[in-house]
């Protein structure tokens, strides 16, 4: 029905603007995600490949430094990107509940990881 059909958008956006506030907190406490290039060698990772994420390290780390324990779709990373992007930039479709709490999720691991955090 079109109620619960509102009710899910709203939970999306909720959960959308939770991993955006905990991505800038992140970023505002040193710990910036990084999800261009492998944070061990640098080795930049395309933007159209799957990447492997490791809350730990702080972001991406490529298959020859070890992998990471989390694969990242190239449309989470552009959503974790443009969230984070002080000009707005829309995505070129809305973000979904599973992209929200993928989101959500590797905050949460981040900050354990690195602020003993425990959800």
């Amino acid at each position: 029905s079109r109620l619960d059909e509102l009710n899910r958008s709203a939970e999306v956006a909720s959960y959308a603007r939770l991993a955006k506030t905990g991505l800038y907190l992140l970023s505002a406490v040193g710990y910036e995600l990084d999800l261009g290039r492998c944070t061990s060698c640098g080795k930049e990772c395309p933007e159209e490949r799957n990447a492997m994420f490791d809350a730990a390290l702080g972001g991406l780390v490529c298959l020859n430094c070890g992998g990471g324990t989390r694969v990242l779709s190239p449309r989470l990373r552009n959503v974790a990107k443009s969230l984070t992007r002080p000009s707005g930039e829309p995505l070129s479709s809305p973000i979904t509940s599973e992209e929200a709490s993928a989101l959500v999720t590797i905050v949460e691991e981040t900050l354990a990881a690195h602020a003993n955090f425990q959800n």
